[in-house]
């Protein structure tokens, strides 16, 4: 009966000893893989959360600027959003990538970066901004003292790029 006990003990202590084993594998290497994987969604995280430098990206502008652009006479794109907007990070991304695949300039002023004197411009400037107010993002074609076009919110990648196929921005 004491052999009995014994030879139970010694299987319980054996599986023990398994079990700790591959426990300190999974730790060893499932832990660097779960790091890297970690390492890789936050990195991707990041870019769609709009890590990325705006400067890299658009050509910021003042509202100086945007005066210029407005009354000019060729036909201008202007987007409007806000670093610490969701639907503009969003939408920072889509745009970054139609500008690398085809080389438009996006006059870029982002809200934050406007005084109060500065917004009120803005917001005079436009009936539908006067009407709605002013969101993010928004999307907009400005020649000759009109704007041509205006799209207010997220947009598609798709949708995007027919706008701006319509618009002749990109000629394909």
């Amino acid at each position: 009966m004491g052999d009995s006990n014994m030879n139970e003990n010694n299987y319980i202590d054996k599986i023990k000893n398994v079990v700790i084993i591959i426990l300190i594998l999974i730790i060893i290497f499932g832990g660097s893989y779960v790091a890297s994987e970690l390492s890789y969604y936050k990195k991707n995280f990041n870019d769609v959360n709009n890590e990325i430098e705006i400067s890299d990206i658009f050509n910021n502008i003042n509202i100086n600027k945007y005066k210029e652009l407005l009354i000019g006479d060729s036909i201008s794109l202007i987007y409007i959003g806000r670093d610490d907007c969701e639907f503009s990070k969003a939408e920072n991304v889509v745009l970054e990538e139609i500008i690398s695949e085809y080389g438009i300039i996006v006059n870029y002023i982002d809200l934050n970066q406007l005084d109060d004197d500065e917004f009120e411009f803005l917001y005079s400037s436009y009936e539908n901004f006067i009407e709605n107010g002013i969101a993010t993002p928004t999307m907009m074609l400005v020649k000759n003292n009109e704007v041509v076009m205006f799209k207010k919110g997220y947009t598609s990648k798709e949708d995007l790029i027919q706008l701006f196929r319509d618009n002749n921005f990109i000629m394909e």
